[in-house]
């Protein structure tokens, strides 16, 4: 993880807020990036972004072992981002007793 966006009003696409963030200009060119669905078009965008390919039609067994690979690197990641969460919970001291 190496940018943590700040908080926008409204609903927001999340392609939108990383086209409009600075993030894309300073990854360096053999950095990867890894997006959900909510990045579909991640590839076109970045040079080694990987996104799912959507399953609304059937697909190409490569792209089925495309998906299949993805998310399991992807489940690795959002365990890390649960992980973190949690720390944080666990470390903020209670502002709310009595």
């Amino acid at each position: 993880m190496v940018d943590v966006a700040g908080s926008v009003p409204g609903p927001r696409a999340n392609m939108t807020l990383l086209k409009q963030s600075s993030l894309i200009d300073g990854l360096p060119v053999e950095v990867g990036t890894l997006g959900d669905l909510a990045y579909v078009s991640l590839e076109q965008l970045l040079p080694r972004g990987l996104g799912a390919h959507p399953c609304r039609k059937p697909r190409p067994e490569a792209d089925v072992h495309y998906n299949t690979t993805f998310t399991r690197v992807r489940i690795i990641a959002e365990h890390n981002l649960l992980r973190m969460r949690r720390y944080e919970a666990l470390t903020q001291t209670n502002q709310n007793h009595l």
